[in-house]
């Protein structure tokens, strides 16, 4: 058994939330999930370990999430109802 941590960052309502997860793994059986221990999730970093638990400092030094300067593609939205219309015309 081991614990294992991820944090990431996302902007919500243009905010950047930080992340953070805990998780109990058991590496020695492969049919068993990782369990969550904790999950937070605030504006500051600090206060997001707080509430998912993480109170080691050189852990939530080592677990710091790296903002990237890569712009992220957004999401193309697809009207449906017209993909539909227009297959019914192609027939």
């Amino acid at each position: 058994m081991k614990d294992s941590y991820e944090a990431y960052v996302k902007e919500v309502n243009g905010i950047p939330l930080y992340f953070v997860k805990h998780f109990l793994v058991f590496p020695e059986y492969s049919n068993i999930d990782p369990l969550v221990q904790g999950y937070g999730m605030h504006a500051d970093f600090e206060k997001a370990c707080n509430i998912a638990g993480i109170l080691d400092p050189a852990i939530r030094k080592s677990i710091f999430p790296v903002q990237s300067t890569e712009s992220t593609d957004e999401a193309k939205l697809v009207d449906i109802s017209a993909y539909r219309a227009q297959k019914r015309l192609s027939r």
